[in-house]
């Protein structure tokens, strides 16, 4: 059909267009974060360790999958390797382009018209917003298999909303699937369980809640455990998803991030001051002296809860301030961690009338389909909540954008059709 032609044409010249990109760069791919020097770890020893030096020993500062999922490619064809990165570039485009073509289906269940969606996988193949991002990091880091999840689970949600009834094996499906968003991303995973929620309370009989519940629970027990059994027995801990949230929210939350300072070189300072990656010595040190990664971060949460309680007006006011910059990111974190960025001006022009669009779209979208659109709105907006209590970057607000992009198009065909339309006078009238 037109349609899947249109589509396929799409998908061809996002991947060449990534491609092309990444032909052009400097590929530094293998010093890339924590993510990597797990991947590292795991293709060597089959642990999950060394987050911030070899050497450090077991970790639990990122959920697993796509340590295990990359580490596994490096074992195979080599870390480090022309061909292990070729094999985690299509990875990382797969589930790029695959979250495209979910959430088009998806707005397709919605009724959003065909033009619209096909304007936003245009777009989001085309215009390089997040090249980096989507060619090189998310080879081992997990929000391009977040975002692919959580399309997903919205088009599942959808799709389950829109049948005579959800069956117990669409239940235990969803339930799966929410737990395994969240033991992949837990913002993704806040979204799933709340769309779940909803499908509940919209489709199925009260009666049958506590069976729903239950088993909902009982899904979420089988795909965590194993995790948390690790971690009890390695870490010495009852960690249930990620011990890092002490060291990224004393990132975000201090005295100096109140100040008027380049917000930029505020970051760098105290990143280089708490965080133990990158060749932080003196931060290694201090995370060794502590006890280790869960001790440190633990210690880092004391003395930031005991920072806010000093300042809550601050407190309020950074967390307001991240909020406004996961919606409107501003110029500096495009060089967060380096540099040098191309065209940041129109970068920032795109993504913030995105946003302004989205969240306009949003609105216009309940208006218009009631509570069904609240599963968008859910995936949209909910994963910024815990990203209020850190520092925001590029990487994080990827898990809303293209879910945005879509929202945006469908806001704008309606706002188009609307307005072309001519009134009822005009059309008596002729």
């Amino acid at each position: 059909s037109k349609q899947r032609t249109l589509l396929l044409n799409g998908t061809n010249q996002g991947c060449t267009s990534r491609l092309l990109w990444l032909a052009n760069v400097r590929d530094d791919s293998v010093s890339f974060g924590e993510a990597t020097n797990v991947a590292i770890a795991f293709s060597k020893t089959n642990e999950i360790a060394d987050a911030f030096q070899e050497g450090q020993g077991p970790t639990a500062h990122i959920m697993p999958i796509m340590p295990i999922i990359a580490g596994t490619v490096y074992k195979l064809f080599g870390v480090k390797t022309v061909a292990s990165a070729a094999v985690l570039t299509t990875w990382s485009l797969l589930v790029t382009l695959g979250s495209y073509l979910l959430f088009f289906r998806a707005f397709g269940r919605l009724g959003v018209p065909l033009t619209a969606r096909l304007l936003a996988f245009g777009f989001l193949a085309a215009v390089p917003l997040n090249m980096s991002l989507e060619v090189i990091a998310f080879r081992v880091w997990e929000g391009g298999l977040a975002v692919l999840m959580g399309a997903f689970c919205l088009d599942q949600l959808l799709r389950l909303d829109a049948a005579p009834e959800v069956r117990r094996r669409d239940i235990i499906a969803m339930g799966l699937l929410a737990a395994a968003c969240l033991f992949v991303s837990p913002p993704t995973g806040i979204a799933a369980y709340y769309g779940g929620l909803l499908l509940m309370i919209r489709k199925v009989d009260r009666r049958r809640w506590p069976g729903v519940i239950a088993i909902v629970t009982l899904a979420t027990v089988v795909v965590l455990t194993p995790w948390l059994v690790r971690n009890m027995n390695v870490m010495g801990r009852p960690i249930l998803l990620r011990d890092n949230l002490g060291l990224e929210a004393a990132q975000a939350n201090h005295s100096a991030a109140l100040s008027d300072g380049d917000p930029r070189i505020v970051f760098r300072e105290r990143h280089t001051e708490i965080h133990p990656y990158g060749g932080h010595r003196e931060a290694y040190a201090k995370m060794q002296a502590a006890g280790g990664e869960a001790a440190y971060a633990e210690m880092l949460a004391a003395e930031t809860k005991d920072w806010i309680r000093s300042n809550p007006a601050g407190f309020v006011r950074l967390s307001l301030r991240h909020l406004g910059e996961m919606l409107f990111p501003p110029a500096w974190y495009w060089t967060m961690f380096g540099s040098g960025s191309r065209g940041t001006f129109v970068k920032l022009a795109l993504n913030w009338a995105v946003t302004l669009l989205a969240l306009a779209g949003i609105a216009w979208g309940y208006r218009r389909t009631g509570t069904r659109y609240l599963y968008v709105a859910f995936f949209a907006l909910l994963p910024l909540i815990p990203y209020m209590l850190v520092q925001p970057t590029l990487r994080y607000r990827y898990l809303i954008l293209s879910l945005f992009v879509f929202i945006a198009a469908d806001f704008l065909a309606r706002l188009w059709a609307r307005l072309s339309k001519p009134p009822p006078e005009a059309a008596l009238a002729g």
